[in-house]
């Protein structure tokens, strides 16, 4: 592979910067000296972006998506990776893959607006009727990582768009939970038929909302 091939394509989710220690991910079974690489996409913690943050964990405060450097408000900056990552890195909690990361939006109208402006096509839709007020979830892709924007519908409100958290796939959701205890909540079915999730809990240490979900399962169209 050429170097100019192995360039992340334009869109590509290529780095988030978390506001926590690296120490705290390693505990949650994350491998990484500085930073927590998963697929394309780096988790920079604290230190590595030599961040100066406090006692209060902000979570995601900010990302490197390829070719863009304005998106709905959303904090996005520059982070050039030192080393390549270890193709062989594996992470005791089992999480092979980013399945979505997750933007929170006051009016999901604009924030869509925003995105196919940059040219993030929205993929899908779904609406959910609730009591406490109905939800739009619009999914997009930013390389090869899911990024599924949340917000009220109808739109309420004009504050900018702000990360939330992140799903990540694991190969064996029962021994992802084995392997942290009381660090995460008991597994449930998730909203996709056929898979089951688990989430990792605040005495983690960890300000980003972490949701592992076991991997994709065929399901034939009813």
């Amino acid at each position: 592979m050429t170097a100019e091939a192995s360039q992340p394509a334009h869109g590509q989710l290529t780095a988030l910067i978390v506001d926590d220690p690296i120490e705290a991910w390693t505990a949650a079974g994350f491998a990484g000296e500085d930073v927590v690489t998963i697929g394309s996409t780096t988790i920079v913690t604290t230190a590595a972006s030599e961040r100066s943050g406090d006692s209060h964990r902000k979570g995601i405060v900010g990302a490197c998506i390829e070719g863009i450097g304005s998106l709905d408000g959303l904090d996005l900056g520059a982070w050039t990776q030192t080393a390549p990552a270890d193709p062989m890195l594996t992470h005791p909690n089992g999480v092979v893959a980013i399945d979505h990361v997750v933007v929170m939006t006051p009016d999901s109208d604009r924030t869509t607006e925003e995105f196919e402006a940059h040219g993030l096509q929205a993929r899908r839709v779904r609406h959910i009727e609730l009591s406490s007020g109905n939800r739009r979830q619009t999914f997009f892709w930013m390389g090869d990582v899911i990024c599924e924007v949340v917000g009220p519908d109808p739109a309420d409100g004009k504050a900018p768009a702000q990360w939330w958290g992140l799903a990540l796939t694991v190969r064996d959701l029962e021994a992802t939970a084995a392997s942290l205890g009381d660090l995460v909540s008991p597994i449930k079915p998730a909203v996709q038929p056929g898979r089951f999730v688990t989430t990792l809990r605040r005495d983690a240490g960890l300000g980003v909302p972490i949701l592992f979900i076991s991997e994709h399962t065929k399901v034939e169209p009813s």
